[in-house]
């Protein structure tokens, strides 16, 4: 029996990222995990446990159920952005719906993120066109470029710009800071726990 630290990280993006780049963030995640399993004991003999990444996404894992009085987004905060890790923000064509006290819930998530000091990574798609369909009027497109010049102006190094060949790769590097930065700092953010898990592991041959 090993333990295993498995690392929730949430990954925060309005629906259309989810529509037209769900293969690319699983094929990242997929990788990534994959490429852990293979350095299972490299991991073991330098931290002393083994690290498994899940992803964690409203789309899949959160209720907005109203609960107390609290807005869905409150209530999705409490289930998948307060526990994770550390969070990749992505965009494409859209900022998002608005909540009661941010620009989008996916702003909000970034917010909240920061404010705990977890990594915050955001990634701005670029596509050489973009799908008639997604741009609408072109309202939505026009939040995103102007939040986004916010943001790069106050967090510098926070946005991560790419295109869509190169999205698998900065998902991965950015799993890649979220993780080592525990496991070479001993626990660098506050307040939060790795779900710690006792397994059975058998080396690939």
């Amino acid at each position: 029996m090993v333990t295993t630290w498995t690392y929730q990280v949430l990954l925060s993006c309005p629906g259309d990222v989810h529509r037209y780049f769900k293969d690319e963030i699983n094929d990242a995640v997929n990788t990534y995990n994959k490429r852990l399993h293979d350095m299972q004991s490299h991991y073991e003999k330098l931290y002393g446990h083994r690290i498994a990444v899940e992803i964690t996404y409203w789309h899949d894992d959160g209720r907005a159920v109203i609960i107390n009085g609290q807005s869905g987004q409150d209530v999705l905060n409490n289930q998948i952005v307060y526990p994770a890790d550390g969070t990749i923000a992505m965009f494409y064509t859209r900022l998002g719906t608005p909540t009661d006290k941010y620009q989008s819930g996916t702003v909000e998530e970034i917010e909240k993120s920061l404010e705990l000091g977890k990594h915050v990574a955001v990634i701005p798609v670029v596509t050489e066109t973009l799908p008639t369909e997604a741009i609408g009027d072109g309202t939505e497109y026009v939040r995103l470029k102007q939040y986004l010049k916010g943001l790069t102006i106050g967090k510098k190094g926070l946005v991560i710009d790419c295109s869509q060949a190169d999205l698998k790769q900065r998902i991965m590097e950015q799993l890649d800071e979220i993780v080592l930065c525990f496991d070479t700092s001993g626990g660098k953010y506050k307040d939060i726990k790795k779900n710690n898990v006792e397994t059975e592991y058998e080396e690939t041959k």
